[in-house]
């Protein structure tokens, strides 16, 4: 049974009569959802590059997850994880498989077909958070980063489940049903920055490594940089001689513009 209130969607202050998530949330599910299919694609296709060409520069060994991406993978990956949890935490058996949600898009489709049942679902709130914030992510992948409400924070300790934080949130606990782990996002920040310290990547990835651990920029603003002399080229080594630039320079100047905004955008 459902009672009315407050839309239990993260930052949504809507009144609801009678559901747990207001139809303004449901309609950018419903949004995010037909979207899936295509962003799956693209992140194939991209996928399927980085594998011809042998990898990314800068790409790091799995042990060491890095809270953005810079070969697509761990975005299609948090994007059929939660997409596929969800559909299971839906179906009221998070242990098993359901028929049918193998792919982003099928599971999707699966999702996209109980719209209204997830209005009424008590988690359904956290439901439509995190399966938008695993679009945007992939959206951010293929068509470039935008600051959104929630980020990918980690993967949970315990479940190896992604884990989403609202921007700022100091930690995020996963929602796998039957599962206490947690995530100290600025920890897990802190780890990533020590391992970027010293990477050199291209420019999207720049874009992509600073977004990731809270200092977004857009990538017109980093160009400026470059062109004004405040981000110095560290090598041209990337594929097809592309520039590359040392993360922990562009993070200085994230932190300066931000902070103290001497560095005009």
């Amino acid at each position: 049974m459902t009672t009315g209130g407050t839309c239990r969607v993260p930052e949504c202050d809507t009144l609801v009569a009678d559901a747990h998530v207001c139809a303004q949330c449901a309609h950018r599910l419903t949004i995010a959802l037909d979207d899936v299919a295509d962003l799956a694609d693209e992140l194939d296709v991209s996928l399927s590059r980085q594998s011809r060409r042998g990898g990314r520069v800068g790409a790091r060994s799995a042990e060491v997850p890095l809270p953005f991406d810079v070969g697509a993978s761990i975005v299609r990956a948090a994007l059929v994880e939660t997409l596929a949890t969800w559909a299971r935490v839906l179906s009221g058996d998070v242990l098993a498989d359901l028929p049918g949600i193998d792919t982003p898009a099928s599971a999707a489709a699966w999702l996209a077909e109980r719209v209204e049942e997830i209005r009424h679902h008590v988690d359904g709130g956290h439901l439509v958070d995190e399966v938008i914030a695993a679009v945007e992510g992939a959206r951010d992948e293929v068509h470039g980063p935008r600051s959104g409400a929630s980020i990918l924070a980690g993967q949970c300790p315990r479940c190896g489940q992604p884990v989403y934080a609202r921007q700022g949130a100091p930690t995020a606990r996963c929602r796998r049903e039957g599962c206490a782990g947690g995530v100290d996002v600025e920890a897990w920040r802190a780890d990533a920055l020590a391992a970027l310290a010293d990477a050199v990547l291209p420019a999207a990835d720049v874009v992509r490594a600073l977004a990731a651990v809270g200092h977004p920029v857009e990538a017109g603003t980093l160009r400026s940089w470059v062109a004004r002399g405040h981000l110095a080229t560290a090598d041209h080594q990337g594929a097809g001689g592309r520039a590359r630039y040392r993360v922990a320079d562009a993070l200085t100047l994230a932190r300066t513009r931000r902070h103290q905004g001497k560095i005009a955008s």
